[in-house]
C-alpha cells in the first residue's frame, strides 16, 4: 500500500514564491538571494506535511497522540535530493490567499526526509495505508513523522528522542510516552513553565 498526505487547503503558490524571495534578500537570511546557503532559484518544495502538536500534559497523560492537534503545514525545501529547510505555512483568517509563513532551516529537513523514507519500508506500510502526520511536542524538543491509520499508530522519531529514541526505528505511543515521561515532568514542574504547554 503507501503513505498519503492528507490534502493541504489551497494556497497561492505565487505568493509563496515571493514571500520566499523576500526572505532571501533580508539581511537575516545570510547572502544575498540564497537561502540556508542555497540560491532561491535551486529550491524545491515537496507536497506539505500537516504538523501537529501535543502537550506536556498530554505526555504526562498517555495521550500523545489523542491530544494532538493539527496547526499548520509544512514545506520541506530541497535542493536536489537533500532537504534543507522548510517553509511553515498557518492559515491567515483575514486573507487566506496570503497565510503567515516561517522558514526554519537545520537538519530536521533531512532527517525528515530518512525519516519518511525508512517509514516507506515498514512491512506495516507495505501491507496497509497510512497517513503520514508530524509530530511536535516543542516544550521536550520531540519530533516525528507519525503514521496513522483507524486502529494502528506509528511514530518515527526525527529529532529530540535522546538515547531511548532511535532514529530509523519506530515506536508505539506507549513506548515514546515511557521515554518522554520523565523530561515531561521536569518541564512541566520547571520554574515559568505554562500549564498544559
Amino acid at each position: 500500500m503507501a503513505i498519503v498526505f492528507p490534502a493541504a487547503p489551497l494556497l497561492n503558490e505565487q505568493f509563496m514564491g515571493q514571500r520566499l524571495a523576500q526572505i532571501a534578500s533580508s539581511p537575516l537570511s545570510g547572502a544575498k538571494g540564497e537561502v540556508a546557503g542555497v540560491s532561491v532559484g535551486k529550491l524545491s518544495y515537496t507536497a506539505p506535511h500537516q504538523n501537529w502538536y501535543s502537550t506536556l500534559d498530554a505526555v504526562v497523560a498517555g495521550r500523545i497522540l489523542a491530544d494532538a492537534a493539527p496547526q499548520s503545514w509544512r514545506y520541506l525545501l530541497c535542493e536536489d535530493d537533500r532537504g534543507i529547510g522548510e517553509l511553515e505555512v498557518a492559515p491567515n483568517l483575514q486573507d487566506p490567499a496570503t497565510p503567515f509563513l516561517a522558514l526554519h532551516e537545520g537538519s530536521a529537513t533531512q532527517l525528515s526526509i530518512e525519516a519518511l523514507s525508512f517509514a516507506e519500508s515498514l512491512p506495516e506500510v507495505i501491507n496497509q495505508t497510512f497517513e503520514a502526520r508530524f509530530l511536535k511536542i516543542p516544550a521536550v524538543g520531540f519530533t516525528a513523522i507519525w503514521l496513522h491509520r483507524d486502529g494502528q499508530d506509528l511514530i518515527v522519531p526525527v529529532t529530540g528522542g535522546g538515547d531511548a529514541l532511535a532514529t530509523r526505528q519506530v515506536y508505539t505511543e506507549l513506548q515514546v510516552t515511557q521515554a518522554l515521561l520523565s523530561r515531561a515532568r521536569e518541564a512541566r514542574e520547571a520554574p515559568g513553565a505554562r500549564p498544559g504547554r
